[in-house]
């Protein structure tokens, strides 16, 4: 069953959701929050890399979190 964000983090205008799979070893990152939903959304597998809005300078591998 695929995972979305809370309905809460979009409507409060939170700019970016991760959530981690570890079923599918993966992280789908959301952003861009719109009272449909979230606009942008990027499944990054094991070998990626993550990049926050928030800490453009710094990444972390997704290897790391799963």
């Amino acid at each position: 069953m695929e995972q979305r964000p809370p309905v809460t983090h979009q409507r409060a205008g939170i700019p970016e959701v991760w959530l981690v799979d570890l079923e599918h070893r993966r992280v789908t990152v959301y952003r861009e929050p719109s009272p449909g939903g979230y606009l942008s959304e990027a499944k990054v597998g094991l070998e990626g890399l993550l990049t926050s809005l928030a800490f453009p300078d710094a990444s972390i591998p997704v290897a790391r979190l799963i």
